[in-house]
């Protein structure tokens, strides 16, 4: 009867432990985003609040640092909304020479165009207005939950390492797994940041010798840093647009430099080539493992995925190592115990 009892209230226990970290999931899946990011960010700018903390308390470096980080944030923001109507203006401007040289060629095509191009700036405006107000209010939750969740995450990063550190002590495989999530982690974040401003530098180099001028390229190479910090997105949309724009206005030469030049050095071939050869190095994980887990994560959990996905597979090749070791230790054993026996059962077998 007791083991009855005490069977039914282990399920019972279970199915509460199962049902909190289902609710739990439910609620923060909508906000993985943000915290993913802010874990970014503050595995990005522990040094600094590290030093700091060495000249002032770890309260006033972590707020410090987190009112540095919504400062850059809201300069950010506030740079990208005041170019916003110089670049529609450019891309309006674009769209009506475009227009023009179709009808120009085409003039049969002259009523077709007209009306498809009102009805589709119709139907793009009312868009982006319902697309704004529908997303503004989540825009900003993000945002917050990213900026306080930045500082928690700062401040009581010592604390999850002492801890972390110490249950790994009691334990070599969680202090192997502990290592490569974090050497993976270390690898994905550095690449990451440092191909975005390799690629940019490329980037406003191209603009400057295509004669687009000094202040141009530095917008582009800024452009093609922040797109690269966006999965999918990333820099081949800087060159493909810079393509377009110079074949438009007859440089077809510089239209074909432009496009090689950026598909070969900026994105997509980097991408593909560099990345996974730069985070292999340093996570030691394979490279067609970490691709699959890049692309994987990316497919299922969106930005995060880019983390989560190199960190699952590399934990997974550290089991599958423990295990093939033990295997082997055991099999060993197994073979020792044989001999043993065999030899002991020949010496009984030489004295009779």
């Amino acid at each position: 009867m007791k083991v009855k009892d005490l069977s039914r209230e282990r399920l019972i226990w279970i199915a509460a432990i199962v049902l909190i970290l289902y609710l739990i999931w439910f609620i923060v899946k909508q906000l993985i985003t943000p915290l993913v990011l802010s874990f970014i960010f503050a595995y990005l700018f522990r040094p600094i609040h590290k030093a700091l903390s060495k000249r002032i308390s770890r309260e006033l470096s972590s707020v410090m640092v987190t009112i540095a980080v919504l400062a850059m944030a809201i300069g950010a923001m506030v740079i990208f909304f005041c170019s916003l109507p110089r670049t529609v203006e450019l891309i309006t401007k674009e769209l009506n020479y475009m227009s023009e040289l179709i009808v120009r060629n085409f003039p049969q095509l002259k009523g077709v165009i007209s009306s498809v191009s009102a009805t589709l700036l119709l139907q793009q405006e009312a868009w982006r207005i319902l697309h704004l107000v529908r997303y503004i209010p989540k825009v900003i939750i993000q945002f917050l939950v990213f900026i306080i969740s930045f500082g928690f995450i700062l401040y009581y990063w010592e604390e999850a390492s002492l801890i972390i550190s110490r249950f790994s002590e009691e334990n070599s495989l969680i202090k192997k797994m502990v290592g490569r999530a974090d050497k993976t982690l270390y690898s994905v974040i550095n690449v990451w940041f440092t191909l975005s401003l390799i690629k940019a530098l490329l980037m406003s180099i191209l603009s400057y010798f295509l004669g687009l001028g000094s202040s141009t390229s530095m917008i582009l190479g800024t452009s093609c840093f922040f797109l690269e910090l966006l999965p999918v997105v990333g820099g081949w949309i800087v060159w493909l647009t810079l393509s377009i724009y110079l074949l438009l206005h007859g440089s077809v030469l510089y239209a074909v430099i432009a496009s090689v030049y950026g598909f070969l050095l900026i994105s997509p071939v980097p991408d593909l080539v560099l990345r996974p050869k730069m985070i292999s190095k340093g996570s030691e994980v394979n490279q067609f493992l970490l691709m699959i887990g890049m692309v994987g994560g990316l497919m299922a959990f969106g930005i995060p995925g880019l983390l989560i996905g190199p960190v699952v597979f590399s934990l997974l090749v550290i089991l599958l190592k423990e295990y093939l070791e033990s295997r082997t230790i055991t099999e060993e054993g197994d073979q020792g115990e044989c001999y043993e026996s065999s030899s002991s059962t020949d010496s009984n077998d030489s004295k009779t």
